[in-house]
């Protein structure tokens, strides 16, 4: 999320509360104390799923009942609250520390269908904020069962405590009131979940014990929000924008959909919802404005926040269930869609838009094993229908469907290509890419009409794209065409394509064979800042990124999500089985919510048994064991210090550093002067992001200049490159990325067993800090002078000598300049093809003349072309660059 768009929210947000605050944690002006809202029986109901139709019920629920998500990503433990009856389950977390945004516990954590008495299509849910008072919610100190459900009524389930503002939005909420801490020891908030027999959606009620200072009333704009909105797709119903999450609208309601398991949805009914910015995996909205009297108590009258009405999967139940409980006349359409031979096709997605016009949409489903569907349409909408699959023409429309079908959608004949598993030139199988491309200019990739539709399409020109694992074979369609298909391995290995032209019913077969080109005993190449669903602001589960990590011939894949550390390395040893390719190692990006920049943290080892796997904090607040933990936003100085003081002893890595909200931006480095706000500068960090998914050319005057500007002033600090990629169809995996040299330490392959694994972090860290490395975007650049490597010192140097420079790549990528830069200038510029003598891969390796300066100096060499990587990686500019090789007279 950019600065300017999170000020926005946060300032919406903050002018909406209004009266007198002084934030001062003084003694309760109204002559009241602070007392805790009852919170009934701290159990509940003793078998909380077992409601029969007509209960429901509210308990904790135990590590038996808690099943798994799809992605595996849920959050609840055992002891956490339930509410169910036999429909549904919504699971709040008790009074511990919180994963994820919202630090305390008491919000919904989970969703799922209750059948058999167990949670079934369990949800990917990611979190809700509930800003029940302002820019705050509770700092929940207990939560515990007002109504167990067992007379037959509804179940409640109640979390209060202090209120405080959610943290991560503390620091740009000081914008608006400089000097507050944005607490209030006396006024106390309880939300109550309330679930009725026989519902489909959780009522939530907001109470406030309201003591402010001098008894002044409060008017207060609550808000909603929902973070990890890349996991669930979110769909407004209203304005005609579907899935088109880009153009927030006033809603009646906003859902969010789950593919594989229950979704949800969150209105105030009779309300519209006015949209906060969305941005970064974060939706939202403002509703209601809620007057609290001074000096009253209000416990007696709840103010209804929202509603929760919970359905899925895909969009069509879940809209289904908000119908129903709406009161809206809907009718239902039944069909079948069948492939060319008459055949149930399973997996396609059946699209609903108002009839003759594509921007009414409507809702969608998705065809179950057999081909048949169901959906949902307003009792009196003419609709047509389409059927889509990625890969796949679109079908339709099937016009004007009347009453409630069946109808019959037919998909066209297709071929199919056969992919056997790649190969290297010795015969043994090898992780690759699969991309399939239109051959001849005429033929076109089928796609979706628009964004509404929600159809989260592969990489812009490709009809498919696959990251297949070792001994894998792929089956994929083909329309009637001139199709290429291609099959690579990143940056060793030459492609291997085929072209077919091919009609419908054909069947035709690929057995690639990929050659490694270029041996790099030694070096293995890491990407340093990958992100999963464990960001905010990221869709790819790790499992496709592991899969796109290792099909683009990437040694060591660092995890880097946002605030949160998990493990990967035994997924690759695990469930891939492909620990002989790769190597998982395990970071975590500091945020600091673009107060003052992002930061690589490595290694960060997870902790299960802290919030958000034991990521470094970049604030303290108030916690569930320390109450009255004052509220601070850590300086870099701070920061820097706590970092280096965790156990695994990680290095800081600067990420993307330019900008306003990036740290250089933010403290007012200087380049040229070498200068930075002293108030906000310290240079206790180890490493420098030069490039994030960028190339030499493009980073020359931002970055580059940047980095430079620190070895001029014989501060050594090494450069990194890593892609920083949030959906890998758009933002490849290993572009970049940092090639490091781990021969001086004795690792000529990379290690099997578990316990070398685990602590390779450590040696990874050094590598980086030593600067024995390039950067690597397609071409692999080394460099010597006296035999000394980048990262080393040649010494007993005179003023003129020789740099030896190697550079290789791949037959099809571009390589035409190679740069020298000494103390940092370009000293020398070559034209590859007239002045290097080039075999095969080896586009250059011979010596070239430097001067050396007497203080200070260094020399970096870059290679580069200006021809993109096609077919490779769309789009990306080839080059590489050494670390600095630093010299001595």
């Amino acid at each position: 999320m950019t600065r300017r768009s999170f000020v926005t929210l946060v300032s919406l947000i903050s002018l909406s509360l209004l009266g007198c605050r002084d934030g001062a944690r003084s003694a309760d002006p109204c002559g009241a104390t602070s007392v805790p809202f009852d919170v009934g029986d701290p159990n509940g109901h003793p078998e909380p799923l077992a409601s029969a139709p007509g209960e429901a019920r509210a308990g904790r629920v135990e590590a038996s009942e808690l099943v798994a998500t799809p992605s595996g990503l849920a959050t609840w433990e055992p002891g956490d609250f339930v509410l169910a009856n036999d429909r549904i389950a919504m699971v709040i977390e008790d009074a511990d520390d919180s994963d994820y945004y919202d630090p305390w516990g008491g919000k919904p954590v989970g969703f799922a269908h209750v059948q058999g008495a167990a949670m079934v299509e369990a949800s990917d849910f990611g979190e809700m904020l509930i800003f029940a008072y302002g820019p705050s919610s509770v700092v929940t100190e207990h939560v515990g069962v007002l109504s167990d459900g067992s007379d037959g009524g509804p179940a409640i389930v109640r979390a209060e405590g202090r209120i405080h503002a959610i943290p991560f939005v503390r620091g740009l909420i000081g914008v608006f009131w400089p000097g507050t801490d944005y607490r209030d020891d006396v006024t106390r908030l309880a939300i109550d979940y309330v679930l009725e027999p026989d519902s489909e959606h959780v009522d939530v009620y907001v109470r406030i014990k309201h003591q402010q200072p001098g008894g002044t009333a409060a008017q207060v704009t609550e808000a909603v929000g929902f973070m990890y909105s890349d996991r669930l797709r979110v769909f407004q119903p209203d304005e005609n924008t579907g899935f088109d999450s880009g153009t927030p609208r006033r809603n009646d309601f906003l859902a969010m959909v789950d593919e594989r398991g229950v979704g949800y949805a969150f209105e105030v009914p009779g309300e519209r919802l006015s949209p906060l910015p969305s941005a970064s995996g974060f939706s939202g909205a403002f509703h209601r404005a809620h007057i609290y009297p001074g000096c009253e108590v209000s416990a007696d009258e709840p103010n209804f926040y929202g509603r929760i009405h919970i359905g899925g999967p895909d969009a069509d139940a879940l809209l289904d269930v908000v119908a129903r409980s709406r009161g809206t006349a809907t009718r239902a359409i039944t069909g079948r869609v069948e492939g060319a031979s008459a055949v149930g096709r399973a997996g396609v997605r059946v699209h609903a838009v108002t009839s003759g016009t594509l921007d009414q949409y409507l809702t969608r489903t998705t065809t179950d094993a057999s081909g048949n569907f169901t959906l949902h349409v307003p009792s009196d909408a003419t609709v047509d229908l389409y059927a889509f699959e990625i890969g796949e023409a679109l079908i339709g429309p099937l016009m004007n469907v009347p009453g409630s079908g069946p109808v019959m959608l037919t998909m066209p004949g297709m071929a199919t290509v056969h992919v056997a598993p790649a190969v290297d030139g010795n015969a043994s199988p090898i992780p690759y890419k699969i991309q399939v491309i239109p051959a001849d200019g005429a033929t076109t990739i089928p796609t979706p009409p628009n964004a509404r539709w929600g159809e989260e399409m592969p990489t812009t020109g490709r009809l498919h794209v696959v990251h297949s694992l070792a001994n894998e074979a792929h089956d994929l369609a083909l329309p009637p065409g001139q199709w290429k298909v291609v099959v690579t391995r990143g940056f060793r290995y030459e492609p291997d394509e085929a072209t077919f032209i091919v009609a419908s019913g054909d069947s035709v077969s690929f057995a690639p064979v990929l050659v490694r080109a270029i041996d790099t005993p030694g070096v293995f190449c890491a990407d340093f800042h990958i992100h999963t669903r464990r960001s905010n602001d990221s869709g790819d589960d790790e499992i496709l990124k592991l899969r796109a990590g290792l099909a683009e011939d990437l040694d060591i894949p660092v995890r880097s999500d946002h605030e949160y550390v998990e493990d990967w390395d035994d997924v690759i040893t695990g469930p891939l089985a492909s620990g002989q390719f790769a190597l998982g190692v395990t970071s975590v990006e500091l945020s600091t919510m673009e107060y003052f920049g992002h930061f690589g943290v490595l290694p960060a080892f997870e902790d299960t048994t802290l919030p958000n796997g034991g990521t470094p904090l970049w604030q303290d607040f108030p916690t569930s064991s320390d109450l009255d933990r004052p509220s601070h936003d850590l300086s870099p100085t701070e920061l820097f210090a706590r970092v280096h003081a965790r156990a695994e002893d990680p290095i800081v890595i600067v990420n993307h550093p330019m900008g306003g909200s990036n740290y250089f931006g933010w403290t007012g480095y200087d380049p040229v002067t070498g200068t930075a706000d002293p108030a906000r500068w310290s240079d206790d960090f180890e490493a420098i992001e030069v490039f994030n998914s960028a190339d030499w050319v493009g980073a020359r005057n931002g970055t580059v200049r940047a980095w430079l500007s620190f070895l001029n002033r014989g501060v050594r600090v090494p450069a990194v490159g890593s892609s920083d990629t949030h959906g890998v169809m758009g933002s490849p995996m290993g572009y970049d990325r940092t090639c490091l040299d781990f021969n001086p330490v004795g690792m000529t392959s990379l290690p099997q067993d578990a316990t070398t694994r685990r602590a390779f972090g450590y040696v990874l860290r050094d590598a980086v800090v030593a600067g024995r490395s390039s950067v690597n975007g397609g071409v692999f650049v080394d460099a010597s002078v006296a035999g000394v490597s980048p990262g080393g010192t040649a010494t007993s140097l005179t003023a003129s000598n020789v740099v030896h420079v190697n550079v290789r790549a791949l037959s099809f990528i571009d390589v035409d300049t190679i740069e020298i830069v000494v103390d940092g200038a370009v000293a020398s510029t070559i034209d590859v093809a007239n002045d290097c003598t080039q075999n095969g891969v080896v586009r250059c390796d011979q010596d070239f003349p430097i001067s050396v300066g007497a203080t200070n100096s260094y020399v970096v060499v870059a290679a580069y072309g200006n021809t993109t990587m096609e077919p490779l990686m769309r789009g990306r500019i080839p080059f590489g660059v050494t670390n600095p090789i630093y010299l001595e007279r």
